[in-house]
């Protein structure tokens, strides 16, 4: 089987993913707009959080339980890595909260195409890092993503064993974006 360059395969991609700036930032816009507006579970407290100077994020809490959260799990919004964010995915990151009864930071990493690979998956394992700097053991961390950011969270468990950080405790895709060559 020859050997693929997957820098290049996705570099390719996101190439054709391109839109025209205005129509590019109208989809974003529309995917946030309907974020804002949907309906969430109450309780459920919205933070938004400052990793750095660059990344941002929310915390969602939908949890019945009252306290600290002995859980966590960092959520990666789908929408083909150039649409998407924390706003737009805050009712199913709520709802998740709720059914697993733990906090959720739902990550604002960056798009492309202003943004190209892998700024996404530095964007990630920085947040990775920062969770466990802020006190949540690795084991208690569970990474997780729809469609892109499902491929996201499963590409950010590879890179975690690559740079020999500590596993987290577990990751979910959901409908994950895994096949980059749409084979």
């Amino acid at each position: 089987m020859p050997k693929l360059d997957l820098l290049k395969i996705v570099r390719e991609i996101q190439d054709k993913l391109q839109l025209d700036g205005g129509d590019l930032q109208q989809n974003r816009l529309a995917f946030d707009r309907h974020g804002a507006i949907a309906a969430l579970p109450e309780p459920c407290k919205i933070t938004p959080v400052s990793l750095n100077e660059k990344l941002t994020g929310e915390w969602i809490d939908a949890r019945t339980i009252v306290g600290e959260a002995d859980t966590v799990l960092l959520y990666l919004h789908g929408g083909g890595f150039s649409v998407g964010s924390a706003t737009s995915h805050r009712q199913l990151t709520a709802y998740i909260s709720r059914a697993a009864e733990s906090s959720v930071l739902s990550l604002n990493y960056r798009l492309t195409p202003e943004h190209r690979f892998p700024a996404a998956l530095e964007d990630t394992l920085t947040a990775y890092e920062w969770l466990i700097a802020q006190g949540y053991p690795p084991q208690k961390i569970a990474i997780a993503g729809d469609s892109a950011g499902g491929g996201l969270a499963m590409a950010s468990l590879l890179e975690i064993r690559n740079r020999k950080l500590p596993q987290p405790g577990g990751a979910v895709g959901i409908s994950p974006w895994l096949d980059l060559l749409c084979t």
